[in-house]
């Protein structure tokens, strides 16, 4: 997969894709993403990198059947939180602060 991690103050951007579809394009109805490697970067990480991101972030943008599979199986996003766009599942988490 492709992880990348956006430090901004105290915020913490997980964006992370599977590596088939960086800098591709999808479509379903009026709903369009660009995973773009300009966000997603273009460095690889393993399961154990991005579980360990998600549990520091303050969010989280997530795309892909393996990488939203990982979040999900850690526990960090629920199956029914996850939105296909075209044929390809997303989801995006966000920590409330003094709930983390």
């Amino acid at each position: 997969m492709i992880l990348r991690v956006h430090k901004r103050g105290k915020d913490i951007v997980v964006a992370a894709c599977d590596e088939d579809i960086l800098d591709k394009t999808f479509k379903c109805g009026e709903l369009r993403i660009h995973v773009s490697s300009k966000f997603y970067g273009n460095e690889t990480g393993e399961e154990g990198d991005l579980i360990i991101a998600l549990r520091s972030c303050t969010s989280a943008n997530l795309v892909g059947r393996e990488t939203v599979e990982i979040a999900i199986r850690s526990g960090f996003i629920q199956r029914d939180g996850v939105i296909h766009i075209g044929e390809v599942p997303h989801a995006q988490l966000f920590r409330i602060p003094g709930q983390m």
